[in-house]
């Protein structure tokens, strides 16, 4: 039971975690470290509502306090996914200079 309990729990750390960093990567122009940037918007003054809200209409400079717990583990997210990140930057980079 306490194992079940304790894979529960792990399940939803990891699911709550990085958020930034899977909205950044679910962008067409995907920023390196844009995970970190989006939760330090949020942080400073809110961002406006996108598309890629999951609820229309909704104030995201309300969720400041769990930007703040998501920007260290967007941190390590865009970290492991940077070469990700960068390899999308440099194609997108190449496509507008063979323009």
């Amino acid at each position: 039971m306490k194992a079940i309990k304790l894979l529960i729990a792990i399940a939803l750390i990891i699911s709550f975690t990085g958020c930034g960093t899977l909205l950044n990567l679910g962008e067409k122009e995907s920023a390196p470290f844009g995970g970190v940037v989006i939760d330090s918007k949020i942080i400073a003054e809110g961002v406006p509502a996108t598309p890629a809200c999951w609820i229309v209409n909704i104030d995201v400079a309300s969720f400041w306090p769990l930007a703040l717990i998501d920007l260290p583990l967007s941190l390590v997210g865009d970290t492991l996914t940077l070469p990700i990140a960068v390899s999308r930057t440099n194609s997108i980079q190449g496509q507008q200079a063979n323009r």
